[in-house]
């Protein structure tokens, strides 16, 4: 085995290797804590990371092992994981290895629930479902901020006004960055690039859309999108209780 090297931070590479893993999992909306001592059926383990979460209604826990070595993985730490996943009853062990595997830890992994991969390798796989995540999240936050503004109307019979302190260009231009978020959000699964995601309140007559070529330009610029329609609706809100 490769002595362990330290990270330029000055944390050594094996635990800098498993927060780089832990804030991974975290990104896909799981919870992950590292160096976890878990109680199993024949007595306690010591586990890189643990994974839990839920998926399909159903609670998960993952094992990860991290191995930064310079050298190919073998199958003894294959078998320790599978021991460790058997005990104390997870749902699927993680091997994680920037160097690979030999040959003997590949072959008895297929016949187990353990996964060997590498920490670039799942994020290369798991960038779709981190973007629909981050998707679901703007959604959830738009009907949040879309809710706020309806609170800055008041409506009698069949007529409406804008409740006092409330800039009506202000409110107008707050229910248009909601609105074309939302658009954007549902012309995802469309697939036809470039998708309109904001407006540039240029100083014409008109205002230009700012569009999005791909899933990632979408998700960094809606993120900035969201942000500032959340910072308007708070300010409007200030506002009314100013008065």
């Amino acid at each position: 085995m490769a002595e362990p090297q330290c990270s330029m931070g000055g944390m050594p590479a094996w635990a800098d290797y498993q927060e780089e893993a832990a804030l991974f999992f975290r990104s896909l909306g799981l919870t992950a804590s590292t160096n976890e001592t878990i109680e199993g059926i024949r007595g306690r383990h010591a586990v890189d990371v643990a994974v839990r979460g839920q998926r399909a209604g159903q609670q998960l826990l993952w094992i990860v092992e991290c191995k930064r070595w310079k050298t190919r993985v073998s199958k003894l730490h294959v078998a320790a994981l599978i021991s460790i996943v058997d005990d104390v009853g997870a749902d699927r062990g993680i091997l994680l290895s920037e160097a690979g595997f030999q040959s003997g830890a590949v072959a008895l992994a297929t016949r187990s629930n353990i996964r060997l991969t590498s920490l670039a390798e799942l994020r290369g796989e798991s960038t779709w479902e981190y973007e629909d995540l981050q998707f679901n999240d703007y959604r959830r936050r738009l009907a949040q901020i879309e809710a706020r503004l309806q609170t800055f109307t008041v409506t009698r019979g069949n007529t409406s006004r804008t409740r006092k302190g409330i800039d009506g260009d202000q409110l107008l231009r707050g229910y248009a960055m909601v609105s074309t978020a939302q658009r954007a959000l549902d012309a995802v699964h469309l697939n036809r690039w470039p998708i309109p995601y904001g407006l540039s309140f240029g100083t014409g007559d008109s205002d230009d859309f700012l569009a999005a070529a791909s899933r990632s330009e979408l998700v960094d610029g809606l993120g900035l999108e969201v942000d500032k329609a959340e910072a308007l609706s708070l300010e409007l809100e200030a506002k009314v209780q100013e008065w």
